[in-house]
């Protein structure tokens, strides 16, 4: 508790007139008193008599002298202090003076300190114009990054493209040997067909002639029509021979269009090579500009970040900068207001009386005023619970739209492979008509060639394998239909989310108007309050007033009757006050077991917010534990799909080799064959010729399937173009998707800053709590600093000096030091005051002790005559001492009034206390509101990402319906050619039929070749 030291009370001044009673009158001023005539002695009984009166008057008047003697003594005393107390009033001010001087200096350091500080602003802005162009540089090299990373991805791609067309171009490469190793193959076979056919012919030739020679009378009596049909056989043949002439020309010349192309497909090859042996240098000089640029990113990043400390410091200098502005405006402002004060004095009292009475009105109104401040703490920490939970719901809808993000992520992607589906389904329904026009190719082509089945046989097994692909993709439509009522079961939890954000928006106005309302109720409070504080000052200064009426009374009253009634009246007075002064120890101490239950419950508060800040550093910990695992369930999932694609790869690879070998094995058994009956009819003329006729067609059949399988090579090497076109849009697609993920983590990013940016400003607001926690001890210090500036302002030493330590030691608590401030000036004026009263009593004293001064040359002259009289003297001395014992008691009694009044200004001191508490409340009350206000804004985003989220919904749909037309309309055209198919299909059987009976006829003729062959047999011997 504060103490006030009593303010000293002049005693009264006494002094005795002549010729009146003995008893002691106070007198304001004794009039100047006239010199006496001088005293003739006569020696006689009248003269003796006059003698004798004149010393009864004497000493009268030596009673009265000596009385007044001792109260003169006991004012040059108080001259003498008064005079001290005057030296040091001086020198106070003498200090003060040279405190402001100082305090001027000081000002003008501050006044350079500031240029320099400007200066440094000044610097700081254009660090901030350099960090703005730094940023931007920053920027353009992200930019160029990001378009090197896309030119780095499409050369991998187009790397990828070069590996695979190299692989193609390998069994291209082997696809042609082979066919020069069979075109070889057949250049010897048909050279071996040559020379039999040309030994047969001369063979023929020379058994025609000798038939001619030896039968031809015969033959001409026996067969005639028979030579003649034989002559036709022979043209026929002639004709044969000629066409297989020509085929072997076009073979000749396909042969060499073989080898053009193969030189071409060579040069390509190389020309690939060249390119890609570009594109490797070029990835190359694209790396080392990245890592250059990578380099030159890391340095703009670490001078971005010293350029963004140097930021830091400079705003905390400039705030400082300000705050010692405003120091130095706010002691200028007072040392005006001071240097005011100090010339202008009020004189106020207050009566004591109704301070007690209404000191009591206003305990009670501290009470209740404290009762409301516990209940305001108690809603404060309901709001405060409140607004963790909205915190927390808050959390749980950013968890959830970032659910929902994903889900929208994952539409898009299944609108992509929808759209892929949909253009793989166009490309796979071109392919069908492709082979549609080659079934009729084959279809006019049956006639003549056998073998064409086998590839009617693959065209059948690629179209199967169409018709899986067909199913594949009808049943990842399925799985997309299942995904989109998953999404739109995911559309009804955001219309759930939606309601609950609305539940929270107007629970969060609900919350707004019940702290605006507290808000209205503490305004109210704090105007009560400022009223009371008014009031209570109107009554300190009524008690000054009284207590300089008091004394003026005291002055005014001589007689010790009244002097002791007025003594049994403060006696009276003090023991009320004793009364008060123990009720308001009552009353502190309740004060201050309710103040040790705030600090509880404000400790209980901050175990609660370290709580609440584990909590949120274990959920940001699981959310850091839930991204570390997406990452690795997506980099699982890029792995799986990679391998898929790889797997689909192999396999469509291995199944068009294992058609490739199952044809090449087919023609190489039919070849077998052909060779084998080539052999057997190797052994007759005709059967030569026909043999020559069947292998030209063969020939000729092997140069169409020849180029057939070229056709199909081209078609394959087209579709792989397509498929690496399509992979190039995929991975482009997945490079989108990647860019994607990047965004969304960025996003993710930004949250969890934004989550470390309110952890940040929960740790300040700890800090500022435990600031505020460190109150009550700031109170007791700026308590004790109070009585040593009220012990300095008694003594009117160093108060300046004093009072500028603590404005610097408490200079963020500018409220309660400019309350102090006011007190001590409301001091300055009393002490001020006093010190004119002093004056003007010196200045009275003065006048006095010249009179004194008179009176007592006056005794000089009769101290002879007096000498009988000291013993009296002495008597009267220890009388008036022994009143003077009885007067400082009843100072002592005053003092201990005074310290009753001292106890009352330390309720005072309490009663700003609560008022200062009153007030932080209302800054954590508007600290609230902004939060609130934070959490709106917050609200109206997820209610925007909301409308986003709907209006991606309908496109989705729209998409979705778009899509399921198209999966129709093409499931319409796979009906379609299903039923071309089959119809295709049932051709072919008729054609094979078809080739049956042509097999039948051809066996047929080939026997009446052979029976044709033995009658001639039959007529050599004959003949």
């Amino acid at each position: 508790m504060a103490s006030f030291r009593p303010l000293p009370i002049l005693p009264p001044r006494i002094q005795l007139q002549p010729g009146a009673p003995q008893f002691a009158t106070v007198i304001i001023e004794t009039p100047p008193r006239k010199q006496p005539e001088p005293i003739q002695i006569e020696f006689d009984e009248g003269l003796i008599t006059r003698m004798q009166e004149e010393i009864d008057v004497w000493r009268n008047k030596f009673f009265q002298l000596e009385l007044s003697f001792q109260i003169n003594a006991g004012e040059l005393k108080k001259i003498d202090y008064l005079e001290g107390r005057i030296k040091v009033l001086q020198d106070a001010i003498k200090q003060l003076n040279i405190e402001n001087r100082a305090q001027i200096n000081q000002n003008e350091i501050l006044r350079v300190k500031c240029d320099e500080l400007e200066l440094e602003n000044q610097d700081l802005k254009m660090a901030r114009l350099e960090n703005k162009r730094l940023r931007e540089l920053l920027d353009g090299a992200h930019d160029e990054l990001s378009q090197a990373k896309q030119i780095i991805a499409n050369y991998e791609d187009q790397l990828a493209d070069l590996a695979i067309k190299d692989q193609v171009i390998k069994e291209q490469k082997d696809k042609i040997n082979q066919l020069l190793v069979e075109i070889e193959f057949w250049k010897k076979r048909y050279q071996q067909l040559d020379t039999d056919r040309i030994k047969g012919i001369e063979e023929f030739k020379k058994s025609s002639e000798t038939l001619r020679n030896s039968q031809f009378n015969e033959l001409r009596r026996s067969g005639s029509m028979q030579a003649q049909g034989y002559q036709n056989e022979l043209k026929n043949l002639r004709v044969q021979l000629e066409r297989l002439q020509q085929e072997n020309n076009e073979l000749k010349d396909n042969i060499h269009q073989l080898e053009s192309t193969k030189n071409g497909q060579n040069s390509q090859f190389k020309e690939v090579n060249t390119k890609l042996e570009s594109s490797t240098k070029e990835i190359k000089r694209l790396n080392d500009i990245l890592l250059q640029r990578g380099q030159q990113n890391k340095q703009l990043e670490l001078r971005i970040k010293e350029l963004e400390r140097q930021v830091s410091e400079k705003n905390i200098l400039r705030e400082e900068i300000d705050k010692l502005k405003q120091q130095l405006n706010d002691k200028n402002k007072q040392l005006q207001e001071q240097h005011q004060q100090i010339t202008q004095l009020n004189n106020r009292i207050a009566e004591l009386e109704r301070l007690l009475q209404e000191s009591k009105q206003y305990k009670e109104k501290i009470q209740q005023l404290q009762t409301e401040v516990a209940q305001l703490k108690a809603i404060i920490q309901g709001k405060d619970e409140e607004i963790a939970i909205l915190k927390q719901k808050i959390e749980n809808l950013t968890d959830q739209l970032k659910e929902i993000d994903k889900i929208i992520q994952e539409k898009y992607a299944l609108e992509n492979k929808v759209a892929m589906l949909a253009t793989e389904i166009e490309r796979k329904g071109a392919q069908l008509k492709n082979k549609d026009k080659t079934i009729d190719e084959l279809r006019e082509k049956l006639d003549q060639n056998n073998h064409t089945l086998a590839e009617v046989e693959q065209l059948q097994q690629e179209i199967d394998s169409l018709h899986l692909e067909l199913k594949g993709k009808d049943d990842l439509i399925k799985e997309l239909d299942q995904k989109y009522h998953e999404a739109l079961k995911y559309q009804e939890q955001v219309s759930q989310l939606e309601t609950q954000v609305f539940d929270l928006q107007g629970k969060v106005a609900m919350l707004s108007s019940e702290i605006e309302r507290q808000r209205i109720k503490l305004d109210k409070y704090k105007k009560d309050y400022d009223g009371q504080q008014v009031k209570i000052n109107e009554l300190n200064d009524m008690k000054f007033d009284f207590e300089s009426v008091s004394e003026a009374l005291q002055r005014y009253r001589s007689q010790e009757e009244q002097q002791q009634s007025e003594f049994d009246n403060w006696r009276e007075l003090l023991k009320k006050a004793d009364l008060e002064s123990s009720e308001l120890q009552k009353t502190q101490e309740t004060l201050s077991s309710e103040k040790q239950i705030a600090q509880d419950q404000y400790e209980k508060l901050n175990e609660q917010i370290d709580q609440l800040n584990k909590l949120l550093q274990e959920e940001r910990a699981k959310i850091e534990g839930l991204h570390k695992e997406i990452e690795k369930y997506q980099d699982m999932e890029n792995k799986v799909y990679e391998m898929q694609n790889k797997t689909a790869m192999l396999s469509a690879e291995i199944e068009r080799r294992s058609v490739k070998e199952k044809t090449k094995q087919q023609q190489f058994d039919e070849l077998q064959q052909l060779s084998n009956q080539q052999k057997e009819d190797l052994e007759k003329m005709t059967q030569i010729e026909q043999e020559n006729e069947t292998l030209n067609d063969s020939i000729k059949k092997t140069h169409d399937e020849i180029a057939s399988m070229q056709k199909l090579l081209d078609e394959t090497q087209q579709k792989l173009e397509n498929v690496l076109s399509e992979r190039g849009n995929l991975e482009n697609k997945v490079a989108m998707l990647s860019t994607e993920i990047e965004r969304q983590s960025y996003r993710l990013k930004n949250k969890t800053e934004e989550c470390s940016q309110l952890n940040e400003k929960n740790q300040e607001l700890q800090g500022e709590i435990l600031k505020l926690q460190d109150l009550p001890a700031q109170v007791e210090e700026l308590s004790q600093q109070v009585e040593e500036l009220r012990h300095q302002l008694n003594e009117a030493d160093l108060k300046q000096v004093k009072l500028t330590q603590d404005l610097d030691a408490v200079a963020h608590e500018k409220a309660q030091i400019e309350a102090e401030i006011q007190k001590n000036q409301d001091e300055i004026k009393l002490q001020q005051q006093l010190t004119d009263e002093a004056k003007k009593q010196l200045q009275n004293f003065t006048e006095k002790f010249k009179s004194v001064e008179e009176e007592n040359s006056q005794l000089r002259a009769l101290e002879s005559k007096l000498s009988e009289y000291q013993m009296k003297t002495a008597l009267l001395a220890s009388q008036i001492e022994a009143q003077n014992k009885k007067y400082q008691g009843k100072l002592d009694e005053m003092a201990a009034l005074q310290q009753n009044y001292d106890d009352l200004k330390a309720h005072q001191l309490d009663v700003e206390d609560i008022q200062g508490e009153l007030e932080r409340n209302l800054t954590i009350l508007n600290e609230k509101d902004k939060e609130h206000g934070l959490f709106e804004k917050k609200i109206q985003e997820l209610e925007a990402q909301i409308k986003q989220l709907e209006d991606v919904k309908y496109q989705l749909e729209s998409k979705m319906a778009m899509v399921s037309s198209e999966v129709e309309r093409v499931k319409y055209k796979y009906e379609k050619l299903q039923k071309e198919y089959e119809e295709n299909h049932q051709r072919l059987l008729e054609a094979e039929e078809e080739l049956i009976e042509n097999s039948k006829e051809v066996q047929a003729l080939e026997d009446e070749l052979h029976h044709t062959q033995q009658e001639l047999a039959q007529t050599r011997k004959a003949v």
